[in-house]
C-alpha cells in the first residue's frame, strides 16, 4: 500500500499585526494562536479573509488549563476568535506535553458550547474540520520542506533598520540632484 505524506503548513504568530499578515498574504494551512497567553487573534476583516482562503485556526487547550491565572484571558480571546470567525475553520488541539492533558472528544463539545459555538460548529470543530484541513494540505500545488522562525525585532533595532532606510533615500535623492 502506499503511504500519502501530507505537508501541513502552520504560523504561530506573536502580534496582532503578524497574525493579520497570516491571515491575507500567507499560504499556509494552520494559524495556531496562543491564546492564553496574548491577544493575537485577528480582527473580523481578517479572520474572514482567511477563512476564505481555507486557513484553519488551530485551538490548543492544554497549556491553558494548566495555570488557572491563564484561564480567564483563553476562554475569552477563544470567544473573541468563535465571534470573528464566525466559527468557521476552527480546530481543537491539545499542544499537550502529557498524555493526562489530552481530552475526549465530549469534552471539546463541552468547550465549544462554553465558547458560544453552535452544535454544527462544535462537529465541524471536533471532527469535519480535521479532514478538511488534510484535503487542503494535500491538494497544494506546492509545498516547502522548512521550518522558519521569525525572531521579534526590538523597538530600537527597527528604529535602526528604519533610519537606515531613511538614510539610504536621502543619498539616493541627494546623487540624483547631483
Amino acid at each position: 500500500s502506499s503511504s500519502t505524506h501530507v505537508d501541513i503548513l502552520a504560523v504561530r504568530p506573536g502580534t496582532i499585526d503578524v497574525c493579520k499578515h497570516a491571515c491575507q498574504n500567507l499560504e499556509i494551512d494552520v494559524i495556531s494562536l496562543d491564546l492564553a497567553n496574548t491577544k493575537t487573534a485577528p480582527n473580523f476583516a481578517a479572520a474572514q479573509v482567511a477563512v476564505s482562503r481555507g486557513i484553519f485556526f488551530e485551538i490548543c487547550y492544554a497549556q491553558s488549563f494548566k495555570n488557572p491565572g491563564k484561564k480567564a484571558a483563553f476562554f475569552s480571546n477563544v470567544k473573541r476568535l468563535v465571534d470573528v470567525t464566525r466559527g468557521h475553520n476552527l480546530f481543537f488541539s491539545s499542544e499537550a506535553l502529557r498524555a493526562l492533558d489530552i481530552r475526549k472528544p465530549a469534552d471539546l463539545r463541552i468547550l465549544g458550547a462554553l465558547f458560544g459555538m453552535t452544535q454544527d460548529q462544535i462537529e465541524a470543530s471536533v471532527t469535519l474540520n480535521y479532514a478538511k484541513l488534510l484535503k487542503k494540505a494535500e491538494t497544494r500545488k506546492s509545498t516547502y520542506n522548512a521550518a522558519i522562525r521569525n525572531q521579534e525585532v526590538s523597538k530600537t533595532e527597527k528604529r535602526k533598520q528604519e533610519n537606515q532606510g531613511q538614510q539610504n533615500k536621502s543619498n539616493k535623492k541627494a546623487k540624483k540632484a547631483q
